[in-house]
């Protein structure tokens, strides 16, 4: 969240909600998000969305302000896998509607996004 917050700094625009799913910070362990470009020249005085930077910094309080004795306990690998294969498939919808796919994102040589 940290680079994103970088990134939306630069103009770029979140492209999903950084709090989607139905998940709260403590029962997620991956979070991915995705960005576009940068704001066009004129779009912003300050070349921030401020949109996107109010979404971040809403997201990155719900995160860093988690009580730790609320965290889940470690997970095992398979419980890891299950986790991950949940944050991709919240992301797919966001990814296909840039023009892009999951696939091309783990697979650089491919089409689309990388």
């Amino acid at each position: 969240m940290r680079a994103a917050r970088d990134l939306i700094h630069k103009g770029w625009l979140l492209a999903n909600h950084p709090l989607y799913g139905n998940f709260l910070p403590h029962q997620m362990p991956y979070r991915s998000l995705a960005l576009t470009p940068r704001v066009r020249s004129g779009e912003h005085p300050d070349g921030i969305d401020p949109t996107s930077l109010l979404l971040i910094e809403r997201a990155q309080a719900r995160y860093y302000d988690v009580d730790p004795a609320r965290m889940p306990a470690s997970l095992s690998g398979r419980e890891m896998q299950d986790c991950a294969f949940v944050d991709v498939e919240l992301l797919r919808a966001t990814i296909e509607s840039l023009g892009g796919s999951i696939e091309s994102i783990s697979n650089p040589n491919g089409s689309g996004m990388a």
